[in-house]
């Protein structure tokens, strides 16, 4: 039988694998019906109600803006106010706006997927390993690096695959329930590309997490050894560390932490104050600065490959047996 379709058949046999994609199917079908129950069909006196709160509100911020100028005040303090924040579609009430809300409902999915991928990476290897069951499929195929790249293709390519279906299936559950209980808003400018953006992202970061995953169990030679690798650096770092350059008035000490490129990553950028006090003649202390998606890229895709090709390296040389 062909190494790739044998790994294929292993995984899907795993009965872990079986109640984590059941999890993740049933968590996008709760989140579908509790926005069903909590949504209903505009009326016309909503939608017209709406409109007027609507044009009330940002007349009033324009009053304020104008207000604001005559007094002099500094230029930051005065914003103009934007039409595109004062939609009608933002005023009506349990009413579920897919272009409003359908963004902070992908994040769930997006984020679900991601801890999928790493979970099923991890235990794909990390239970062979610890079974003997590598070991074994070793004396098969002795080509260790062709064995574990094996692996890696068979996980990366079935997490994809799964990845791209519950996306679409859950996408388009939403624009139903828009449709037929729902509202559409408005869909029209950037929204539909930088909703695909966010969704070409999101399935990367997926990718990144299976393999990340992987590569951590096949370094420790235990599923346990990724769970614990990220509980590690939670909180010994985001969390104690965090707590340290606090401390000593660290500047920008976000960029420091790789939960700021995740974010960054999956929603284009991500703005942060810096307020400390601790500047020098080589500090740069603006009190504000942008993380870019192109870094988090960077960070994580660096993360990627430093844990992929450590896992290949230690397995062609550590003894299996």
């Amino acid at each position: 039988m062909n190494l790739l379709q044998a790994e294929l058949m292993r995984l899907a046999g795993r009965r872990f694998v079986q109640v984590m994609t059941v999890l993740l199917i049933g968590a996008c079908v709760i989140a579908v019906l509790s926005t069903v129950a909590g949504s209903h069909t505009p009326t016309d006196a909503e939608i017209q109600q709406a409109t007027r709160d609507a044009a009330t509100q940002y007349a009033d911020m324009q009053r304020y803006y104008e207000t604001c100028r005559a007094e002099q005040r500094f230029e930051g303090e005065c914003t103009r106010p934007d039409p595109a924040d004062y939609r009608m579609e933002s005023q009506l009430v349990g009413v579920f706006v897919f272009a409003n809300e359908i963004t902070d409902l992908f994040y769930f999915v997006a984020v679900f997927l991601a801890l999928f991928g790493f979970l099923v990476g991890a235990s794909f290897i990390g239970a062979e390993m610890t079974s003997g069951g590598l070991t074994n499929l070793l004396l098969w195929r002795p080509q260790r690096p062709v064995v574990l790249g094996a692996k890696l293709l068979t996980v990366v390519v079935s997490v994809f695959v799964l990845s791209a279906l519950v996306i679409v299936a859950y996408l388009g559950a939403f624009w139903g329930v828009a449709e037929v209980g729902g509202f559409a808003g408005d869909l029209s400018g950037e929204f539909w590309p930088g909703l695909l953006a966010l969704v070409g992202r999101a399935v990367l970061f997926v990718l990144g997490c299976t393999v990340i995953g992987f590569s951590i169990a096949a370094i420790g030679r235990h599923t346990a050894a990724a769970l614990g690798t990220i509980a590690a650096y939670a909180v010994l770092w985001e969390v104690g560390l965090r707590i340290v350059l606090d401390t000593v008035d660290a500047v920008r000490l976000d960029r420091w932490m790789l939960s700021t490129y995740i974010a960054a990553f999956l929603d284009g950028s991500v703005d942060f104050y810096d307020g400390s006090a601790n500047c020098t003649l080589y500090a740069d202390c603006s009190s504000t600065y942008t993380v870019m998606w192109g870094e988090g890229a960077l960070v994580l895709g660096l993360l990627t490959v430093v844990l992929a090709a450590a896992a290949f390296v230690l397995t062609q040389r550590r003894d299996m047996s």
